[in-house]
């Protein structure tokens, strides 16, 4: 997995932090309708700065565990918890933990991952019984823009973002991941399976600006390799982010919930 968004990049902290603003509120509310319980034990793939896991170390207490697990674990900041353990594994390794896990919750990575329909089926095995799978990840293929400022940037804007997609397919990146996961997770034999999405439109020159700014601003390179676009157009559309008549509607979220069913429950 060549994964073009890399944590050693010198912006990606700020890029993460800008992300969980973003969607932690909702998260919360979304594993709090789970139901995570004091005494659960959590698994949290792909921590980025490691909020989520945070969260659901307060939600469990010392009587619960969390393991949080990331390609690159430099920004996961959970120090201060007994009850977190911070593991630094590729996802496609998750059979070698070797325990289950009331509560797997994955988000924006699996969308990056082109066996993630095996994952699935890995992270099912490592549920334990009635234990929930919950995901959310973006559909990128419903990602548009807006310019507003006076100037005819649809259509350039409309290019970058279908070189940005291609480079990403590239790699392995899915566009439209939902449907894609939910029925993985039929495959994988798990129950009471919905799933909820939720649109979010960003004006230019705020902080949800910034964060897909970042994100376009750390995938320049690889695009402009691809030919597909020039330096000039690029760099065009990353400044129409600082502009506030700039409209972005965001990728579509879906969150996807799965549960395994119990030793006494049968197809």
């Amino acid at each position: 997995m060549t994964y073009v968004l890399q944590n050693e990049w010198e912006l990606a902290h700020e890029r993460l932090r800008l992300l969980a603003e973003i969607l932690d509120p909702d998260t919360y509310a979304l594993l709090q309708s789970v139901g995570v319980q004091p005494g659960w034990s959590c698994l949290e793939l792909g921590a980025g700065i490691g909020s989520v896991t945070r969260w659901l170390s307060k939600r469990v207490g010392s009587t619960g565990r969390v393991v949080a697990l990331d390609l690159d674990i430099r920004w996961v900041d959970c120090a201060q918890f007994d009850h977190v353990c911070v593991v630094e594994k590729d996802v496609r390794e998750l059979q070698s933990l070797e325990e289950t896990f009331d509560l797997v919750y994955a988000r924006n990575m699996l969308v990056h991952v082109p066996e993630r329909v095996a994952v699935i089926q890995d992270i099912a095995d490592a549920l334990a019984p009635d234990g929930w799978l919950v995901v959310e990840e973006p559909d990128l293929a419903t990602m548009e823009v807006t310019p507003t400022n006076g100037e005819d940037m649809q259509g350039p804007c409309a290019h970058v973002i279908a070189a940005i997609h291609h480079v990403m397919e590239q790699r392995g990146v899915s566009l439209r991941v939902s449907g894609e996961l939910r029925d993985a997770m039929h495959e994988a034999g798990l129950h009471d399976i919905t799933a909820e999405q939720r649109i979010m439109h960003i004006r230019g020159a705020t902080g949800k600006a910034r964060f897909f700014q970042l994100t376009y601003q750390q995938m320049r390179d690889a695009v402009l390799a691809s030919g597909a676009v020039s330096e000039d157009a690029y760099d065009r559309f990353l400044r129409c982010f600082d502009d506030a008549r700039f409209v972005l509607q965001a990728p579509t979220i879906t969150s996807i919930r799965g549960r395994r069913r119990s030793s006494t429950q049968t197809r």
